[in-house]
């Protein structure tokens, strides 16, 4: 991917733009890259589920989030996921910044993160 300042005019500041137009390349623009797998661990913020289907939704989220970029793919991923293992009907969200008020059935909900994706699933009737 190629950079360069022009693009940034409406970010930077001109002098900033100014000091980079005489050189072949752009300053480095600091950014966190996206922590390796390894990195991810699950951390479980609240669960009312059985313990089997907590691990299923961990192991199954973290497969949706290798294969798939998009947030509403990895909540694609883990709905269908659920809806053929546990039947249906299943919701998810996930994401990095989002509000939700659901209403679950008893032993059908888990919220967790896996890096800074959060993962809201549970079952409707």
């Amino acid at each position: 991917m190629k950079r360069c300042c022009f693009s940034f005019r409406l970010f930077f500041t001109p002098r900033i733009v100014d000091s980079c137009l005489g050189r072949r390349r752009c300053p480095p623009i600091p950014f966190a890259p996206p922590a390796p797998m390894s990195d991810r661990k699950p951390n479980v913020k609240f669960a009312d589920i059985s313990e089997d289907m907590q691990n299923d939704a961990l192991i199954v989220a973290a497969k949706a989030i290798k294969e798939h970029q998009m947030e509403k793919d990895i909540a694609a991923h883990i709905k269908k996921e659920f809806d053929k293992r546990y039947n249906p009907t299943w919701q998810c969200i996930a994401g990095r910044n989002f509000a939700a008020d659901v209403v679950h059935e008893s032993k059908h909900f888990i919220y967790f993160y896996v890096g800074q994706i959060s993962i809201l699933l549970w079952k409707t009737g």
